[in-house]
């Protein structure tokens, strides 16, 4: 089965366990649910599925969670990727970002530096706004950027200028 599947089933099943049927696409996310304990049990189910290859995973997968540290983490990462981004754990609701661009540069050699640097500044320095805003440049230098064709031709004349 696919990593979707089993973790969504066993969050089903581990819930189910401790006598509460969830219903997806209910009233309560399953975030307002699941226990500490619960998620190691998920975890626990998975990391057996795993295993005992019943859930599917890429030979680069297997290369990069080679150790049963790596896997646990990998395991932890999916649960929480599923319970905040499916669907059907929120309502219903699609999954939002809740600070687009936040992790911009994040493995920039520059940015992870100069992040180093003002943590050392007190905040509201001078040299704080300073750094701060050498980062925001760095990371608008870095940061990818929509490539959205437009039909020039039907745009109003005073707006074409505005495209390249």
């Amino acid at each position: 089965m696919n990593q979707k599947e089993a973790t969504v089933g066993s969050i089903i099943s581990v819930l189910y366990n401790r006598g509460i049927e969830y219903e997806l696409n209910g009233p309560t996310p399953v975030r307002a649910l699941l226990t500490t304990e619960d998620r190691a049990n998920v975890r626990e189910m998975l990391l057996d599925g795993f295993a005992k290859g019943q859930i599917e995973m890429t030979a680069q997968g297997q290369a990069n969670n080679n150790t049963p540290a790596l896997m646990k983490k990998y395991v932890d990462g999916l649960i929480g990727n599923w319970v905040s981004k499916y669907d059907g754990f929120n309502c219903g609701e699609k999954h939002t970002t809740k600070n687009p661009g936040s992790r911009t540069g994040s493995k920039d050699e520059c940015i992870v530096e100069m992040k180093k640097v003002l943590s050392t500044l007190p905040v509201g320095s001078d040299n704080y706004e300073l750094v701060q805003a050498e980062i925001a440049k760095r990371q608008a230098e870095i940061s990818p950027t929509k490539m959205v064709e437009i039909d020039v031709s039907a745009l109003p004349e005073s707006l074409r200028h505005l495209v390249k």
